[in-house]
């Protein structure tokens, strides 16, 4: 079954269609958001998935997409930010613990901490805490675009 609307699958989304919002009803210690995908390599080689607070962008992820493993121009494969009242801040980058190959698929994990943060996995391994930069941090949205292949969103 292929369609443009997304399909809900009690805590489970599957689309094709981009940019792809799939709503958070919770986002505390023992919850999960898990994006299961595939980068591309067609357009602009990079991805973004966005945990966000209404237009407020709480933690942003821009991973850089490589066309094989062994080619490597650009070392700042992951970015993390936030952008609060339409301006972004400071980028924190993150090279070489994680490479994204546009041939593989990838299980990327945001879990809250419960110390103002939030551990992002790759395929089971913690790559990044990412730091609540003010106070409240809240998510009501998750966001993705870019170019790849969403093959399901895990709200746990």
């Amino acid at each position: 079954l292929i369609t443009d609307s997304p399909l809900n699958f009690v805590g489970t989304v599957i689309s094709t269609k981009l940019p792809l919002v799939v709503p958070v009803t919770s986002f505390v210690v023992g919850d999960k958001l898990r994006v299961v995908l595939q980068p591309g390599w067609r357009t602009t080689h990079d991805f973004h998935i966005r945990l966000k607070n209404g237009s407020e962008v709480v933690l942003s992820f821009k991973a850089h997409t490589l066309e094989t493993e062994d080619y490597d121009p650009n070392p700042a494969h992951i970015t993390f930010n936030t952008c609060r009242n339409g301006v972004w801040e400071s980028e924190e980058r993150i090279a070489g613990r994680c490479k994204f190959v546009s041939t593989q698929t990838y299980f990327i994990d945001f879990c809250p901490s419960g110390h103002h943060s939030v551990y992002v996995r790759v395929n089971g391994r913690n790559i990044h805490e990412f730091r609540e930069r003010h106070s409240g941090f809240k998510v009501s949205s998750l966001e993705i675009d870019g170019d790849l292949t969403v093959h399901s969103v895990h709200v746990t």
